[in-house]
């Protein structure tokens, strides 16, 4: 059977982290009746809220599914670059538009059928009984990109997450200061984000 299929929220610096240290509390009790192996791919998405003037792009954000057994036949790695849509007017997270912006982070149509796949293999190897495997659904998200000035102001991101249809966003991160992770990263060399992007992260 699988040992564990769990979430994880991997820090992965430019714009956005997400590690234990980081997590909100109430993020906790959402996460404690998540289960990957049957989370809709069209639902699951993660709301990034950023400082002006970073932005991220398609591709800026990974999701990866795993499973480690022995038998190569039903070890699972998948990489799924998510696409990046603004938050439509009126949506749930909250931010100051004045100086936020909320970006979501959520499966394109033609990458959710991989997605299930993965599901579905991680399920056919926990009902067949064999031995024990370790599984994880992991989102990374890095990079972006600036559409104005780098100040010497506050730059900050915190995240939320949806994992059911009928649920709502739930603040997954505590807010964080940017200046202060990565060793010192200087927003300055961020690329314009009209300026063209290299390969998608998670592509081969």
């Amino acid at each position: 059977m699988i040992k564990a299929f769990r979430a994880v929220f991997v820090a992965v610096p430019v714009l956005i982290v997400a590690g234990c240290a980081s997590l909100n509390p109430a993020a906790v009790a959402n996460l404690a009746g998540f289960n990957p192996l049957e989370a809709d791919p069209a639902v699951i998405a993660v709301a990034a809220v950023v400082s002006k003037p970073l932005r991220l792009r398609d591709g800026d954000a990974v999701l990866r599914v795993k499973l480690d057994v022995d038998d190569p036949e039903w070890r699972i790695d998948e990489s799924i670059s998510l696409e990046i849509v603004d938050q439509p007017s009126g949506g749930a997270v909250p931010f100051d538009q004045a100086s936020e912006r909320v970006q979501i982070a959520r499966i394109a149509e033609n990458d959710q059928k991989r997605l299930a796949a993965a599901q579905a293999k991680a399920r056919a190897y926990k009902a067949a009984g064999l031995p024990k495997g370790k599984g994880s659904l992991s989102v990374g998200l890095s990079g972006g990109c600036v559409d104005g000035v780098v100040d010497n102001g506050r730059l900050t991101s915190r995240m939320f997450m949806k994992t059911r249809r009928e649920g709502s966003f739930f603040p997954l991160t505590r807010t964080i200061d940017l200046r202060k992770i990565g060793g010192g990263v200087d927003f300055s060399n961020l690329p314009d984000c009209a300026a063209p992007k290299g390969p998608r992260l998670g592509s081969e």
